[in-house]
């Protein structure tokens, strides 16, 4: 996951609030691994 989010221009997730955060992948430790500042975030349940 950490290589997808390096390389990727989009990343939208699915998933319930806060699991992705659960997941070690908070805003924060995002935008230290991407060069890229567009970001989407889904998250419809």
């Amino acid at each position: 996951m950490e290589k997808l989010i390096r390389e990727a221009d989009i990343l939208v997730e699915n998933f319930h609030p806060g699991a992705i955060d659960h997941m070690g992948f908070t805003w924060e430790h995002i935008q230290e691994n991407q060069s890229t500042s567009d970001f989407w975030f889904d998250q419809r349940v």
